[in-house]
């Protein structure tokens, strides 16, 4: 009896020095584990990428790097003033999205597939919302700038390569494009205008047949450039048209008012000015875009640096 008493604190002294010493074990293990697991498809997945996920501090959308009222952070070129009573949302043209041609007269209408991509890369990078036109009507009525940078992004004459080329490029960015296509005179067909206002695009009327209309007043060519166009679009992609481009960016006060009078909010011309009023919502100036980088910089802030080559 005396041996079995003798043996017992020493079994308990045992037993607690067993059980610390695997308590320790267990805290090593758990502050030195590897920051990399092997997945059941045998790659490794950095556990410290999980964790920020997991805890909403890291996220693939360039966005989640802007407050949503980051119209006044982060340009590269400093601002131009902006006039009293405007509204500044950048409408950016663009034409061909295609490689350069080498003819200088006619490369200016040229973003080549590239340039296009960088330029959308940066807008995605520096937190910028796209807009269709009815999102920028509803801005511009209220007189005040967008909290969140905005932009509205165009592309005229209803060109093939606008599908091929600047379609796929505005999808991986999750960016909205306007499309201004001749509802009976367009390089895109029905059925991929259709594809494209699925995906979120919008397609609005760049006229019937792109006819000029600055010197245009008889109503039933007005009638057919302006609101056959509109009914047709409007039927073939099931969507509310709310804005026409001028062809050749010409107008007058009969195209207007025939705009007006039949649903429009808006027209798009040509300008250089980023910065808009509610009265002149029928002749919006657009900035024209170039295959230059610094050039499209410069649009955002209202300056306008024109490429030299």
């Amino acid at each position: 009896m005396k041996y079995k008493r003798r043996l017992r604190p020493a079994f308990l002294y045992l037993f607690i020095t067993v059980a610390v010493s695997f308590t320790l074990a267990l805290l090593f293990v758990g502050f030195t584990k590897p920051t990399s697991s092997l997945q059941t498809d045998n790659t490794i997945t950095d556990n410290s990428e999980i964790s920020e996920v997991l805890l909403g501090s890291y996220e693939q959308s360039s966005y989640s790097f802007y407050p949503i009222n980051n119209f006044d952070l982060d340009y590269e070129i400093e601002r131009k003033a902006q006039p009293a009573n405007t509204v500044r949302i950048p409408i950016l043209t663009y034409h061909q999205i295609a490689q350069l041609p080498a003819n200088p007269r006619t490369r200016d209408y040229y973003v080549s597939p590239e340039m296009l991509d960088q330029q959308m890369a940066y807008l995605s990078d520096k937190g910028y919302k796209t807009l269709t036109p009815k999102e920028f009507y509803d801005i511009l009525a209220s007189g005040k700038n967008p909290e969140q940078k905005s932009i509205w992004l165009t592309f005229d004459d209803g060109n093939y390569n606008n599908y091929q080329n600047a379609f796929p490029i505005l999808k991986k960015y999750k960016m909205t494009g306007t499309f201004y296509v001749p509802s009976h005179r367009s390089g895109i067909k029905a059925s991929q205008l259709k594809e494209m206002t699925d995906a979120g695009m919008v397609i609005d009327p760049h006229g019937k047949t792109h006819m000029l209309l600055r010197n245009v007043t008889n109503s039933d060519d007005l009638y057919q450039e302006l609101v056959v166009s509109k009914n047709s679009i409007q039927s073939m992609t099931g969507k509310t048209v709310y804005s026409f481009c001028y062809p050749g960016c010409e107008y007058n006060g009969s195209v207007t008012s025939t705009l007006a009078s039949n649903g429009y909010l808006l027209g798009v011309t040509c300008g250089r000015s980023i910065d808009h009023k509610l009265s002149r919502r029928f002749s919006l100036e657009r900035v024209h875009v170039y295959n230059d980088m610094q050039h499209f910089k410069s649009i955002l802030s209202g300056v306008l640096y024109y490429p030299t080559y």
